[in-house]
């Protein structure tokens, strides 16, 4: 492990330069509404943030690919109020050699019945030793459109200006683009796919399932086609928590497992 250790930061210093952050979020069904009160959501489209009509917070750990240097903490917060939604979404990822450190403030409403908008804004930071510190401020805009009661639409843009750093105008964070379609053939079963494309990458398609077959499981599952990476997890409710475990695999690199943590407030009767 400590050759692993060493090693890392040199690995890590090709995504600085390049600005490409190395850890990216588990696909979430729910960016395509809130269909099973999962506020991770907005930290894949912000827009559906909207749909929440009671806080919720959640935490989330993850170890990628077994490996203490490659670990993951996120944590998303959804406040409603009558003038819209906030949100707001922290992550820490990597170790004492190489990190990131990102900070989001989230901000959706509803735009008529069928139809919702929501603005991310992030400060992200990048670390790396003997190299120094970058930051950046981010945005992204993210839209849903309910079709019917079966079909809803979603598109997300990441940094499409592509702000630069500025200290460093050379180093750039890349555009990202996601286009989604959901499908809700029942109340207790989800099917989505989403189109993702990088700036200098490889358009890829991602697909997921979720099913709640009891009142208290459900269970979601998919696949990234770029890498081959498939994941599956099994949620449990008890009356306002719930805990997921994730996991994932690669072809190449192995397992990552994950945790879910979350916790929805009653809403206040009037």
């Amino acid at each position: 492990m400590k050759v692993i250790s060493f090693l890392l930061p040199f690995v890590f210093f090709h995504f600085f330069v390049n600005a490409q952050t190395v850890h990216h979020p588990q696909f979430s069904v729910g960016a395509f509404g809130n269909f099973s009160n999962d506020v991770f959501s907005i930290t894949s489209n912000p827009a559906s943030l909207a749909n929440f009509k009671q806080p919720s917070v959640g935490i989330y750990f993850e170890k990628k690919y077994l490996l203490n240097e490659l670990s993951f903490i996120q944590t998303a917060t959804a406040i409603p109020t009558r003038s819209g939604n906030f949100g707001i979404k922290t992550s820490y990822f990597g170790f004492n050699n190489y990190n990131e450190t990102a900070l989001g403030l989230v901000y959706a409403r509803k735009l008529g019945t069928n139809f919702d908008i929501g603005v991310q804004f992030d400060y992200d930071k990048i670390t790396v030793a003997s190299y120094g510190k970058s930051s950046f401020v981010n945005y992204s805009v993210g839209l849903l459109f309910q079709l019917n009661e079966n079909f809803h639409f979603a598109f997300n843009t990441y940094n499409p200006i592509e702000i630069n750093n500025e200290k460093n105008t050379e180093i750039k964070f890349a555009s990202n683009y996601k286009f989604g379609v959901g499908y809700k053939p029942f109340d207790k079963f989800f099917l989505a796919v989403e189109l993702e494309k990088e700036k200098q990458q490889l358009p890829f398609v991602k697909l997921g399932i979720q099913y709640r077959f009891l009142p208290q499981i459900l269970a979601r599952g998919g696949i990234e086609t770029n890498t081959a990476l498939i994941y599956f997890g099994v949620g449990y409710f008890f009356k306002s928590f719930r805990i997921d475990v994730v996991t994932s695999h690669h072809p190449q690199l192995g397992i990552t497992p994950g945790l879910y943590f979350f916790y929805n407030f009653k809403r206040k009767q009037k």
